[in-house]
């Protein structure tokens, strides 16, 4: 047999590259409040569904029906101020007994009970009752006198100050001397109502007058209206 041929020798197979070491660059570690949270999404959303909404201004429209309605509003206005006059007209008119007792109102009573057919309680002098009367001589001025008198509202209402009359005569009964006394002339206005006296409660009036000599024997007190 012939003789194989000798084999070429194989060409020798190429070193593998060397390998160059590489540095790996790391991110600088980050601050713990700039850490970026886990995701956790998926776990929440499985956790609460309502996390996939997103929330919305709520916008409230007042319907027209809860809107003050105006002329509702006068109406009721209107109705209170209409019950609050009748209240007061109620009292001005059970109350009218003593109010009409004022002056500034006797006459607008006067008008009324000529319409609606009612009588005015007219101011009793006869019920103003004099507890005392009391003359004496004046301690400080020669020739005066100091008078005392009680008056007492017997009426059980309030009315007008009466006005006071004092007269003095002698034997004979002959007038000597005389005053007449208005309210706002004998009347302690700091202590005393000077527009009603009251009633049930007994009054001191104190005067001071002149003497009337020795022909004024006797002296008299009479009530009369005020002027």
């Amino acid at each position: 047999m012939p003789e194989a041929p000798p084999r070429s020798p194989e060409p020798d197979a190429p070193a593998p590259p060397e390998t160059v070491p590489t540095e790996t660059v790391l991110p600088e570690t980050l601050p713990p409040e700039a850490t970026p949270p886990a995701n956790t999404g998926a776990a929440d959303e499985k956790a609460n569904p309502l996390n996939g909404f997103r929330a919305e201004a709520l916008q409230l429209n007042t319907p027209a029906s809860a809107e003050p309605n105006p002329v509702k509003t006068s109406g009721w206005l209107l109705l209170c101020l209409l019950a609050l006059l009748g209240l007061a007209g109620q009292a001005l008119w059970f109350e009218r007994a003593q109010l009409a007792t004022y002056p500034q109102l006797r006459s607008l009573y006067a008008l009324l009970c000529d319409q609606f057919d009612c009588t005015l309680q007219q101011p009793a002098l006869s019920l103003i009752q004099n507890r005392e009367l009391h003359l004496q001589p004046h301690p400080q001025f020669r020739d005066a006198l100091r008078v005392t008198i009680v008056l007492e509202n017997q009426a059980p209402f309030e009315q007008p100050w009466p006005a006071l009359d004092l007269r003095f005569s002698d034997l004979k009964g002959r007038p000597v001397a005389q005053r007449t006394f208005q309210p706002d002339e004998y009347l302690d206005t700091d202590s005393l109502n000077p527009r009603q006296m009251p009633s049930g409660r007994p009054v001191q009036i104190n005067l001071e007058l002149a003497s009337p000599g020795r022909r004024g024997t006797s002296y008299e007190l009479e009530l009369a209206p005020p002027g």
